[in-house]
């Protein structure tokens, strides 16, 4: 079952450190434009250089280095850039300070060596039997324990939204809406899905359930995911992205909008805070 699931953990990796990296680089830039490159060196060095070389690492198959690299990081002496002005070396400071966060952030996400989870696939026989086993003998003590005290959890919120809007006769296509998804998508004439990243398999079924296709607007940005601890599945946002073309006339899969451009603020604005 772990099939595939190292690629997809050193993708995710991948695109959060680029992500950093190139905050910091937009970073510099800005700052290279009121100052020399020898002033901005200690961002190159202690911010920059450490991202960089986690991405080469994983490039080049150093999976144990880059793990190393981000756990034995330690957080750089706060520095002011000196030859800036007030509003570019605090911006400078903040974002520097953002990808420390962010970078010192991805530890446990790296924890887990992919290659173990690629080679986890072919071995894991009876211990997977087992712990199944175990699982759905405790699933079934929980149950019984909220149905005598009379309470749901929210698991259970969307488990039992996904049964009453699923048929349970199923095609080879798949599960087929019920009666009450089939009015609820008469009533609903657009479906905005935000921080789609987050989404689980659960979730996306019922979206699917709700929507006939055509109508759902899904926001999201991979590096952002952030829930893998309460079940998120980013893979599925990664797929959409697969299956979804740039192309409007010929985007059967739908239609895929890069917001590469920051609509949240303006220049003036900026200048003014």
């Amino acid at each position: 079952f772990a099939s595939g699931l190292g690629e997809k953990q050193k993708q995710i990796i991948t695109d959060k450190l680029q992500a950093i990296l190139n905050q910091l680089q937009h970073a510099q830039q800005l700052a290279e434009s009121e100052a020399t490159t020898d002033q901005t060196k200690w961002l190159r060095n202690t911010h920059i250089k450490p991202v960089a070389q986690c991405i080469e690492f994983i490039k080049s198959g150093h999976w144990d280095k880059c793990t190393e690299a981000i756990r034995n990081f330690d957080k750089p002496n706060t520095y002011k850039p000196k030859g800036l002005s007030e509003t570019i070396a605090g911006l400078l400071q903040k974002t520097a300070k953002k990808a420390v966060e962010d970078f010192k952030g991805l530890s446990r996400l790296a924890m887990v060596n992919p290659d173990y989870l690629d080679r986890l696939g072919g071995s894991v026989g009876l211990q997977t039997r087992v712990l199944v086993e175990l699982v759905k003998k405790f699933d079934g003590l929980y149950s019984h324990a909220k149905r005598t005290l009379n309470c749901l959890d929210f698991a259970d919120l969307e488990h039992y939204a996904l049964r009453l809007l699923t048929e349970e006769d199923s095609t080879e296509d798949g599960p087929l809406p019920s009666e009450t998804a089939l009015a609820l998508r008469q009533r609903y004439k657009y479906i905005f899905v935000d921080e789609y990243q987050d989404i689980n398999s659960v979730q996306q079924r019922i979206l699917r359930m709700l929507s006939p296709g055509g109508n759902i607007l899904e926001v999201g940005d991979v590096k952002q995911s952030i829930y893998a601890f309460r079940g998120a599945q980013p893979d599925i946002f990664l797929e959409q992205l697969k299956l979804a073309s740039a192309e409007p006339e010929n985007a059967p899969n739908g239609l895929r909008v890069d917001l590469n451009v920051n609509f949240r603020s303006a220049k003036g604005i900026l200048d003014f805070v």
